[in-house]
């Protein structure tokens, strides 16, 4: 049984902390150059961002509650979703692999009815900003083999991306198809694991 805790960010399975997406692929994205204050209102902003996002995604949005940065925002993902027909099957979906045994939360499993490469089910992260680049890549792959392992849905993902969405300018979709990103997320694990033994 996966539990989370919100307040200290912790995975269990069966009692047992395990280690998550975001902590795993941590040390390969670089945030040094960013102040920290902006960094800390960044991540606020992304909380409420993707919590925007849930609520429309559950028909449940109160869109004269929102404050007023947020508006342009959900202008651009409801420009998304009408370009692409985006279906959400799952929002904020936490997700375990017990192979690998590492757990996360993926933001969006959905399918872009419009879109004549990505029509079959697939991992969208929402994001604020492209600084982490490829790395995004990999914790889609990890999320994307973490929810097929759960053997919960009829068909495979077929494609992984990220949507930037924020104040500044139109929404962004970006895909990542390179085979070598799990490959690549499991060295990360492996990395943290060595760590954690010997450091």
């Amino acid at each position: 049984m996966l539990a989370f805790d919100e307040a200290k960010h912790e995975y269990r399975w069966d009692s047992a902390v395990v280690p998550h997406v975001t902590g795993i692929i941590a040390p390969f994205v670089n945030y040094s150059m960013v102040p920290r204050d902006t960094l800390e209102l960044a991540r606020q902003k992304g909380q409420h961002v993707h919590r925007m996002v849930e609520l429309h995604a559950q028909g449940k949005l109160d869109e004269d509650a929102l404050p007023d940065w947020m508006r342009p925002i959900l202008a651009q993902w409801l420009k998304f979703v009408a370009d692409t027909g985006f279906i959400v099957l799952a929002s904020e979906r936490r997700v375990y692999h017990e192979a690998y045994q590492y757990a996360g939360t993926l933001d969006l499993r959905g399918f872009m009815r419009n879109h004549p490469k990505y029509r079959g089910p697939g991992i969208l992260d929402i994001k604020r900003s492209f600084m982490a680049g490829g790395v995004t890549g990999l914790q889609t792959a990890a999320y994307a083999e973490a929810d097929d392992a759960g053997r919960e849905w009829d068909t495979p993902v077929a494609w992984r991306g990220a949507l930037k969405l924020n104040e500044n300018g139109p929404y962004r979709f970006e895909p990542f198809e390179k085979k070598s990103d799990f490959s690549e997320f499991l060295v990360c694990l492996t990395y943290q694991r060595l760590k954690e033994k010997y450091l």
